[in-house]
């Protein structure tokens, strides 16, 4: 969700027409700075949203004793990891964004493909689906499936993939008049 959450930041003002005036009026770096900070505030949102959403909805679901157990320290110390991965999703969308610019095919990249497929391959080929982005994210987050890589090593593959995209939507958009 963070991924598109963070596409949506381009994508959406590339749909309606008003990108092009922001880039003529601002400059290209100065507004690719100001998305990709958007983008990672965003995904920090994201995760914020999310976990007071998924609490409340476990405060009144689950057993006073389940409950009195999720919410111990212990069950804590995952969170750095979760919102580190969350706000490198949505950078990671924003430079998916950043390349296709187009909302529709943008949405079906960041949400679609990633459920469709790799998801399906953590729980069948972990040793492949650990090495892409939702794979690598899910590494950062520790996520409780077998063959993920750890951790530290996840976040590298992710900032490779991050980098990679950051990089090639830098290059087309140098190269596109707007």
């Amino acid at each position: 969700m963070a991924t598109f959450a963070g596409s949506y930041v381009v994508t959406r003002e590339s749909y309606y027409g008003t990108l092009r005036r922001s880039v003529v009026m601002s400059g290209l770096s100065q507004v690719l700075t100001a998305k990709y900070m958007a983008a990672a505030f965003v995904g920090l949102a994201t995760i914020l949203i999310g976990i007071v959403l998924w609490g409340v909805s476990m405060a009144f679901s689950l057993p006073h004793g389940v409950l009195e157990q999720l919410l111990a320290a212990e069950s804590w110390h995952q969170m750095t990891g979760v919102v580190l991965a969350s706000t490198m999703g949505a950078l990671w969308g924003c430079s998916l964004g950043w390349i296709i610019r187009h909302y529709y095919a943008t949405t079906m990249l960041t949400l679609l493909i990633p459920l469709a497929l790799e998801v399906p391959l953590l729980a069948s080929a972990p040793d492949i689906a650990r090495w892409l982005p939702s794979g690598a994210l899910a590494g950062i987050a520790s996520l409780p499936l077998e063959g993920l890589l750890e951790p530290l090593p996840a976040f590298l593959v992710s900032l490779g993939w991050l980098l990679a995209a950051g990089l090639c939507a830098v290059r087309i958009l140098r190269g596109r008049e707007f």
